[in-house]
């Protein structure tokens, strides 16, 4: 059996294939990430070129609306990824084609997904604290700190274990 490369790893990982990443899986992946490139690279080339153009002029609006309109752009992006993922069923899998490994790991992955999830906004939220001038170790291990990270991680990761469990009786449902 041929060990899986790093970027085919990443690749799953990245657009949530569970399973073998098999040729049509590929070519899609590819396809859907090209659209995204240009489309991306367009807005960048595009939107770089008016940041430039109104730099001089109206510095403190194209502070604030250039970082805004990309962060709502690759939203956008991100959201047709996902729409074109699901849409084409690439998201899909066959228990039987996984090994004992990714079974286990499926098992487990709302509950990690909500722990990245809450990791990730306690460090938000510390860094945020920074804005109000309050210290970092403060804002970090606070007692509000804990409980919203108990909260977020919670949270999102039995929304996540319910949607994945929920998302896996549908697929068993078309197959039969």
């Amino acid at each position: 059996m041929k060990k899986e490369t790093f970027t085919d790893k990443m690749m799953k990982r990245f657009y949530g294939i569970v399973g073998p990443l098999d040729e049509y899986k590929r070519r899609e992946i590819d396809r859907i990430g090209n659209i995204c490139f240009i489309l991306l690279f367009s807005i960048l080339l595009f939107g770089n070129l008016i940041a430039l153009l109104l730099s001089d002029q109206y510095p403190k609006a194209v502070a604030f609306a250039y970082p805004s309109i990309l962060t709502l752009c690759i939203f956008v992006l991100l959201s047709f990824i996902i729409y074109r993922i699901h849409k084409m069923h690439l998201v899909d899998f066959d228990e039987e084609e996984l090994t004992k490994k990714e079974l286990k790991q499926l098992h487990f992955a709302g509950l990690k997904a909500g722990l990245n999830f809450g990791i990730l906004m306690w460090l938000f939220n510390g860094i945020l604290n920074l804005i109000d001038h309050v210290p970092l170790l403060q804002s970090f291990f606070s007692v509000k700190s804990g409980v919203l990270f108990i909260f977020h991680t919670g949270f999102m990761g039995v929304l996540m274990h319910f949607y994945l469990k929920l998302h896996k009786k549908s697929t068993n449902k078309e197959k039969d």
